[in-house]
């Protein structure tokens, strides 16, 4: 299997307690997060680091939310815990989804990617906006259900269902290190 890992706004100010956008739920699924990243590491998979940047106040994301993700340096809000390997790619994007404006489409075609795998935070949001951006550009579509949060549970839980039902496949942990085993 030629797949790809993407993390998705696994940064401090979702993932750290004194982060802007800090909620529990999220630094619950870090452990696991982590080990999806051993995991594609081990089965030499592309790994992916998706971080939110805005670039201006005058975004029209502050219209709804405040201002946030205006930094200089991906180092300013990388967790600790995540070092990036030298061969890993990092994508900067400005809006919900990570091919929205980005390379990361061009990027996973030069690596002959076919199926992405998701996790990081919110999954009602970015993880959503991203797990359909995919698979309408034909990607096969993996949600690592285990490894994604949100802080409204209600939303978490539809957006996994309409997921599994509309776009691709939500599974565990557990379930993807042997897919990767079996390919």
């Amino acid at each position: 299997m030629n797949g790809a890992l993407l993390l998705i706004d696994v940064m401090k100010d979702f993932y750290h307690e004194e982060g802007q956008f800090y909620y529990e739920e999220s630094r619950q699924t870090l452990s696991l997060i982590l080990k999806a990243l051993q995991v594609f590491r081990k089965y030499k998979q592309t790994v992916v680091h998706v971080f939110e940047k805005h670039t201006s106040v005058h975004d029209s994301e502050f219209e709804k939310l405040p201002v946030h993700a205006l930094y200089k340096d991906v180092n300013d809000v990388r967790l600790p815990e995540i070092e990036i390997e030298k061969d890993e790619i990092v994508l900067l994007k400005r809006r919900y989804s990570a091919f929205f404006h980005t390379d990361l489409d061009l990027t996973l075609r030069e690596r002959d990617v076919k199926s992405v795998f998701l996790v990081g935070c919110k999954t009602n949001v970015c993880v959503r906006a991203t797990a359909q951006d995919a698979f309408e550009l034909g990607y096969r579509v993996y949600v690592i259900s285990d490894a994604v949060s949100s802080n409204r549970k209600h939303l978490h839980k539809a957006s996994l269902e309409d997921i599994q039902r509309y776009m691709g496949t939500v599974l565990q942990l557990n379930q993807v290190e042997e897919l990767l085993k079996n390919a």
